[in-house]
C-alpha cells in the first residue's frame, strides 16, 4: 500500500482488515514511514499484553478503556491521545461501551502488512 490512500474514519473500508483479539477488529493502512490502525473494541473487551518496536500513538475517537503502558493503568476516553515508546509493553481493556481507537505506528509494522490474526507483537 504505497499508493495514495483515502478513506474515512467513520467508515474505513478499503483497508486491510485484521482481528487481533476476540472483540478487537481493525482496518490497517500504511505508507512507506507510518501505518495507521483504525480499531473497533467490543464491550469489555480486553486485548494481551505485548509489546513492538514500533513508537506507536493512540487516539480515542470514542468510548473508553484503561490503557496500560508499562505497567501503569491509564484511564482514557474520546479525544485522548496517548504515547507508547517503541518496545513498552502495553494492553488496552476497553470500557462498558466499547471504544473506537485510531493507532499510528511509526515505522510500519511489517507483521500487520499481511492477512492473519493476532497482535503479532512481542510478549
Amino acid at each position: 500500500m504505497t499508493e495514495t490512500i483515502r478513506f474515512n474514519l467513520a467508515n474505513p473500508e478499503g483497508g486491510l482488515a485484521r482481528e487481533l483479539a476476540p472483540g478487537f477488529e481493525t482496518q490497517l493502512f500504511w505508507g512507506k514511514q507510518a501505518m495507521l490502525s483504525v480499531l473497533s473494541c467490543a464491550p469489555n473487551a480486553a486485548g494481551e499484553m505485548h509489546w513492538h518496536d514500533q513508537e506507536q500513538w493512540a487516539v480515542v475517537l470514542e468510548g473508553s478503556g484503561v490503557l496500560i503502558i508499562g505497567g501503569i493503568d491509564h484511564d482514557v476516553a474520546a479525544g485522548d491521545v496517548c504515547l507508547i515508546p517503541g518496545g513498552t509493553p502495553h494492553n488496552f481493556i476497553a470500557g462498558p461501551g466499547g471504544a473506537r481507537i485510531l493507532d499510528v505506528f511509526a515505522p510500519p509494522r511489517d507483521a500487520y502488512q499481511a492477512a492473519g490474526k493476532g497482535f503479532a507483537g512481542q510478549k
